[in-house]
């Protein structure tokens, strides 16, 4: 048997976001609110502008392969060959630096 989560990231907290959530889902059963510092909507524009910086340049030195969205954790994750704080810090600087960026260790993905 497997557990059904519903997982909500609010930005601003009240008694009535709460209540409005667990009326419609009759039951607070199985529902995680969690409060996050950015929206979703915050999260996709800053991913816009990372996408349109990587257009201009070629960033393969850094190895980087990729990006995405990580609702959970409210943050964008930076998938880089090389994690390290010397190319972490050279993405933050050649690239853009942002609060809500994540580094992880990632290899090149390759499509047949």
């Amino acid at each position: 048997m497997w557990k059904m989560e519903l997982y909500f990231c609010i930005t601003k907290d009240s008694y009535f976001i709460r209540n409005d959530i667990f009326v419609i889902f009759k039951s607070s059963f199985g529902v995680i609110i969690k409060m996050c510092g950015n929206s979703k909507e915050s999260l996709m524009q800053q991913i816009k502008i990372l996408d349109s910086l990587l257009l201009e340049k070629d960033f393969t030195k850094l190895k980087y392969y990729g990006h995405y969205l990580d609702e959970r954790r409210n943050k964008v994750v930076i998938m880089l060959g090389d994690t390290s704080t010397s190319n972490i810090a050279s993405f933050r600087k050649s690239v853009i630096d942002s609060p809500n960026f994540i580094f992880e260790k990632s290899e090149e993905m390759f499509f047949e």
